[in-house]
């Protein structure tokens, strides 16, 4: 006798509705069409059946994400699929400090290498810093010397004997493994004294394969684990000597607190290798350049763009791919790389670099050298200040509850507000991308009775300007707003150096460019224009000049066009929030 064949429905993988498929499936069975399977011991086999295919639908979903870089969640799955791309996943770095000490009298002349010296921050949280290498002590007792935070300072080098490579690396993989994920890569020193050598020489860490001619070079290479990393040495017909029986080895390496001994400026010496009088410890700068571990998220980002760049500093992608993967940033919103065909007028040739405000000559002049060596021949790297400034956004909602009380209004508003500042509106950060559809989209989902206006909502700058600073000048990056029969003053009222009261005006007509510079226009208070050359916008790049016009303070005020803002060059941008009402 033939039985009816047709599948369970496929597609649901909640638990409720496989159990239901199972279920109605096994009711077109005749062989057991009298069971009562909602009451039954057969109740118990699908609640079984269902929870397999479940808990197996879930896993083989888990499993199949981790495939993929865009999908993946777990540091294992991301650390293996970063290797084809060539980049291994740092620790963090330490912060480190310059720092000038004088009043020393040792016959010397030489601050050892690990000098260890105590440092607090402003909360009374306390950190170690060491030298890591000599410094020569001049005629006149100073030194000026430079320190790196450390939880641990790790050295392994046995009295500077060194230790037999058997006791530390496993030869056969030609592997040493450091367990600890803290530890940051550039403060890494691996000395070998092969067997028969008279000395130590220290190996040099090799980022990529190189050429034949690197097989018989003294370097090694360091893989990220889940859990820390390994060094790796030669291996036969493979790059880099190998260590064999009878070398020798020293291996030092810090692990790093990374970003939160930032900012430190108090420093004292801790057992002094050294004779000293009346030692001062003198601050050249404040401990800085401690970043954080990236996160799984920038590691996404980093990985695939250092792939194309393949090492070469060539478009703007590039270069910021190599600052965060050579830790001198640690966010892409701490910094902003834009090339000069972006200015008006276009300085081609040039790469420009700015970052947050604060920042030291050395760690700026640091950065330019670094992308000196890696940019193409024909750019050139150059620094310049971030401009700051406030982007304001206004908007209505609707509240479902039209009985609600002023109270319950009010309480209302302050949720929407609070929401919307704690999950969108960010502070003092570069390449800012505010979309109101995803604002409108999460807002709306996770505050009850409530649907914001996407009609409403208003981007603009706004800015009060003194006569004393003389011109100004801006470039936005986002279209300004501007048409034929809205017309609108950007300035409040003030006296233009001509003695007239007025206001600056942003007019189009028909013939009006959008895409080159227009006048600026001002008008009376009474509404009648007033002739002169006041400045010029160019609407759609979001660029506007005013020029020296004024006698007395005014507040400039300039509206964008979209409900979306990307900030571009060397703006940084600070979000607020203001007129928000409820409809």
């Amino acid at each position: 006798m033939a039985y009816p064949n047709t599948p369970p429905q496929l597609g649901a993988l909640d638990f409720d509705s496989i159990k239901s498929n199972l279920t109605s499936y096994l009711k077109q069975q005749p062989v057991i069409k009298d069971y009562a399977f909602e009451g039954s011991a057969m109740q118990t086999l699908i609640n079984l059946l269902a929870y397999n295919t479940f808990y197996y639908a879930y896993y083989m979903n888990m499993v199949s994400s981790e495939m993929f870089l865009d999908s993946a969640q777990r540091l294992d799955s991301i650390i293996s699929l970063v290797k084809p791309l060539g980049y291994t996943v740092p620790g963090p770095t330490t912060s480190k400090s310059k720092l000038i000490l004088t009043g020393i009298t040792s016959t010397s002349t030489v601050i050892s290498k690990h000098q260890t010296f105590s440092a607090i921050t402003s909360d009374g949280v306390s950190y170690t810093f060491y030298t890591l290498e000599d410094y020569n002590v001049n005629a006149d007792g100073a030194a000026e010397i430079e320190i790196y935070e450390g939880k641990e300072l790790v050295y392994l080098e046995n009295d500077d004997d060194g230790f037999d490579v058997e006791t530390l690396v496993d030869l056969t993989q030609q592997k040493y493994y450091i367990l600890n994920k803290n530890v940051d890569l550039s403060t890494l020193k691996v000395e070998v004294k092969k067997d028969g050598e008279t000395s130590f020489y220290e190996w040099k860490l090799s980022s990529n394969i190189g050429s034949p001619y690197d097989v018989d070079q003294k370097i090694y290479f360091v893989e990220r684990l889940s859990d820390g990393f390994a060094i790796q040495f030669g291996k036969n017909n493979q790059l880099g000597l190998a260590l064999e029986q009878g070398d020798k080895i020293k291996i030092r390496y810090l692990t790093s607190s990374g970003s939160k001994a930032n900012g430190i400026f108090i420093f004292n010496v801790t057992n002094p290798n050294f004779q000293f009088g009346n030692l001062v410890v003198n601050l050249v700068n404040s401990s800085e350049g401690g970043l954080d571990e990236p996160s799984l998220d920038m590691i996404k980002y980093l990985a695939p763009k250092l792939f194309s760049a393949q090492g070469r500093a060539v478009t703007k992608n590039d270069i910021k791919a190599l600052l965060i993967e050579a830790q001198k940033v640690n966010s892409i919103n701490e910094f902003s790389v834009f090339g000069g065909e972006e200015l008006y007028p276009p300085r081609y040739g040039r790469v420009f670099v700015s970052l947050r405000s604060g920042t030291s000559e050395a760690a700026i002049q640091d950065i330019l050298n670094f992308l000196k060596e890696r940019c193409v021949i024909t750019i050139l790297p150059e620094y310049v200040e971030p401009k700051q400034f406030n982007l304001f956004m206004k908007y209505t909602f609707n509240y479902d509850n039209r009985f609600a009380s002023q109270n319950d209004r009010e309480r209302k508003l302050e949720e929407v507000k609070t929401y919307v500042s704690n999950n969108f509106l960010e502070n003092n950060i570069f390449n800012l991308n505010l979309n109101f559809t995803d604002i409108k989209t999460e807002t709306d989902s996770n505050v009850s009775s409530v649907s914001l206006n996407s009609d409403s909502v208003e981007l603009y700058f706004r800015e009060t300007k003194s006569p004393s600073n003389g011109q100004y000048s801006y470039s936005f990056g986002n279209e300004i707003k501007a048409n034929l029969i809205d017309d609108y003053d950007i300035t409040s009222t003030f006296v233009f150096k001509n003695g007239l009261s007025g206001t600056l005006r942003i007019k189009v007509n028909q013939t009006s460019s959008r895409t080159s510079f227009i006048p600026l226009r001002a008008f009376t208070t009474t509404g009648n224009e007033i002739e002169g050359d006041f400045g010029r916008v160019n609407i759609s790049k979001g660029t506007i000049e005013i020029y020296d016009i004024a006698q007395t303070s005014y507040v400039l005020t300039i509206p964008f066009k979209n409900k979306n803002f990307n900030s571009t060059l060397n703006n940084i941008v600070n979000i607020y929030q203001e007129g928000i009402a409820i409809t």
